[in-house]
């Protein structure tokens, strides 16, 4: 499962498998094309709308968090709404070479703390709709592992193989 934006596409998917439905995907050329479509009513799904649905030029059914986003919290959870226990979001990770000793990964997380809590990058992040979570590292690795461990059944249950 390897595709532009596919924790989006594998999420549609498991989405579509879940309530029996179908979606229709289309292409654009650029992110500025899918935004204006999007608010002309020619679209369905829109990963970072916040500013849109704010402004009143979207109106938002659901997302797919498990808890409801601050910038838009009248917006119910897919899990609420549609699918019990849905969840899907998206991640990002920094990671090191194995071999990277300790002292410079503790400085990374430090300095990376210290930027997530900044009140501008706290500021971009909401503006965007985003809720941005740092973790430790062994935070980030359980939830790397819980990861694998969801995806590698759901890809086991659709029958998805190598070819």
């Amino acid at each position: 499962m390897a595709a532009r934006a596919s924790s989006r596409r594998a999420a549609e998917g498991e989405n579509r498998r879940k309530t029996r439905s179908r979606s229709l995907q289309r292409r654009w050329s650029g992110d500025h094309r899918r935004r204006s479509r999007q608010c002309a009513a020619d679209g369905h799904g829109l990963c970072d709308g916040g500013p849109f649905i704010k402004t009143g030029k979207l109106k938002a059914l659901a997302v797919t968090s498990s808890q409801r986003l601050p910038i838009i919290p009248d917006v119910p959870t897919v899990g609420e709404s549609v699918v019990p226990q849905f969840n899907m979001s998206s991640w990002y990770g920094i990671m090191a070479p194995a071999k990277t000793p300790p002292a410079i990964l503790a400085k990374l997380q430090t300095t990376l703390q210290k930027v997530m809590d900044s009140p501008e990058t706290q500021k971009r992040w909401s503006e965007l709709g985003a809720v941005p979570i740092v973790e430790t590292r062994e935070q980030f690795e359980k939830a790397l592992h819980s990861d694998i461990e969801r995806w590698s059944t759901i890809v086991k249950s659709a029958n998805v193989r190598l070819d």
